[in-house]
């Protein structure tokens, strides 16, 4: 999830390079034409405030209490939204912006098409990206050191309907 990204990608060497009091981590979504682009946001900025907090978590004992990202002298973790309006151009241009606004990685962009391009500047502008959205199986096959996605690709995804969909008919066959 978001939270897991935020803080995986505040654990990548680049980031410790660019430090100063805090992390900018660019996030690039369609925050005004798609709801859930909003909704994203919103989540976002949640795991980052959770990141910032002295005490994230309602069981301390479990996890130690921590304000910042520890690994890095406990900076804060700011984000810099930016929308691509689903616009495979803006989300390339967006992400450019954000090299200049000092971002040390890019986390985006829920459309595979955006996410395309938007990686491609990303790679040119040597920052690291994340993507939790978008499932085109050939973005992680252009051999692109900085792009990492988290979530399954098109085939994948399919493998995995089609066994849970094995499964549950093996399930009703054994009921009847």
């Amino acid at each position: 999830g978001t939270t897991g990204t935020l803080i995986g990608l505040s654990a990548l060497n680049a980031f410790k390079a660019k430090a100063q009091n805090s992390i900018k981590l660019g996030v690039v979504w369609p925050l005004g034409v798609h709801p859930a682009g909003l909704e994203m946001q919103k989540a976002a900025q949640y795991a980052a405030d959770m990141v910032n907090s002295e005490k994230p978590f309602a069981y301390p004992e479990l996890i130690p209490a921590w304000e910042g990202i520890p690994n890095l002298g406990d900076r804060k973790l700011e984000l810099v939204f930016a929308d691509h309006g689903f616009d495979p151009d803006q989300g390339a241009m967006k992400v450019r912006e954000m090299k200049s606004k000092g971002v040390a990685g890019i986390l985006g962009c829920l459309s595979s098409d955006v996410t395309y391009k938007a990686s491609e500047a990303a790679a040119a502008e040597g920052l690291p990206m994340i993507s939790s959205g978008a499932f085109l199986s050939s973005l992680t096959k252009r051999n692109m050191d900085s792009f990492f996605r988290i979530c399954s690709d098109t085939v994948q995804g399919a493998k995995s309907l089609f066994a849970a969909l094995s499964n549950f008919m093996d399930e009703i066959s054994e009921e009847e």
